[in-house]
């Protein structure tokens, strides 16, 4: 939503509700057809962008539970440079994970955005007991104006993958404290 002020949460509430019947911006399930970590099928369609960022952000049930939460909360997103603002943001839910070990959400964008494409953010309880934090995206600039800007955007897309793990630790962190 582009503006020059930081907009109002009813504003942002109105912009959420007015995307809610949006056509999605690509076609559904690029993530699935991503064949290995380390390359795109021959079949994928040129010009898209992989970002995957896996890591370590707690250790226990407690500290998955915790991160659950907070991917509840929208902590992920919760960072001083980056805030969701809206009751409910401008996503649209492509697919719910939701096992014993396993917890994510998978979404896309719709409508006028500026990027086209897929992102997963997954929680995993593993066998080690560690509770890794992974994010898997796969996008591409979704508007002519947004080509001129490419280097500026996937910096800030890796500026993003960083400092959401970082949140989320921060978050699982004070969790634990405030349960000692």
């Amino acid at each position: 939503m582009p503006a020059t002020r930081q907009p109002t949460p009813d504003q942002l509430d109105r912009f959420t509700r007015s995307l809610v019947s949006a056509t999605l911006t690509y076609d559904v399930g690029l993530l699935d057809r991503i064949d290995d970590l380390n390359r795109l099928p021959r079949t994928f369609p040129r010009g898209w962008f992989i970002d995957r960022h896996r890591v370590v952000v707690g250790h226990g049930t407690a500290d998955f539970a915790a991160a659950c939460e907070g991917f509840h909360r929208w902590k992920q997103f919760g960072d001083d440079w980056l805030a969701t603002g809206a009751t409910n943001p401008p996503i649209r839910a492509q697919a719910e994970v939701g096992y014993a070990a396993r917890f994510g959400f998978v979404y896309g964008t719709v409508g006028d955005h500026a990027e086209r494409g897929e992102e997963r953010f997954l929680l995993e309880l593993d066998p080690n007991d560690d509770v890794v934090y992974s994010l898997l995206a796969v996008s591409r600039p979704g508007r002519w104006f947004s080509w001129p800007g490419l280097p500026i955007t996937r910096r800030t897309q890796a500026k993003f993958r960083h400092r959401s793990s970082a949140t989320m630790t921060e978050f699982i962190a004070a969790q634990r404290v405030a349960q000692a």
